[in-house]
């Protein structure tokens, strides 16, 4: 996976300036990010060594798992990350394998 990310660059001629960036997986074969705030924090979601989709949250460097499921032995558990602000709110879905209804996550970062 990569992402674009954009330095904001002062001055009237100024073109933007791109960086690709290789995001890497939490562990499976793919990775997309789905969006990226002004403090350069990126959510999305990673295939898991498993094959399953958890939502990440990468920032300085570092793809973090955060969408594991709170559920001992749910092997079916997906999540993706939608969203974030720029006050580091998480906007994202989870599903279980266990309980059939998916639910939206909500998710704050100190």
């Amino acid at each position: 996976l990569c992402a674009i990310l954009i330095a904001p660059i002062h001055g009237a001629m100024a073109a933007p300036k791109y960086e690709f960036v290789d995001l890497g997986t939490i562990g499976g074969s793919e990775s997309y990010a789905e969006d990226v705030n002004e403090h350069g924090v990126i959510v999305g979601f990673s295939a898991n060594p498993e094959g399953r989709d958890h939502m990440f949250v990468y920032y300085d460097g570092r793809m973090t798992d955060v969408g594991g499921s709170p559920l001992p032995g749910d092997k079916e558990w997906t999540s993706v990350a939608f969203g974030i602000n720029d006050s580091n709110i998480v906007v994202g879905y989870a599903r279980s394998g266990i309980i059939l209804d998916g639910h939206c996550e909500v998710m704050g970062r100190g």
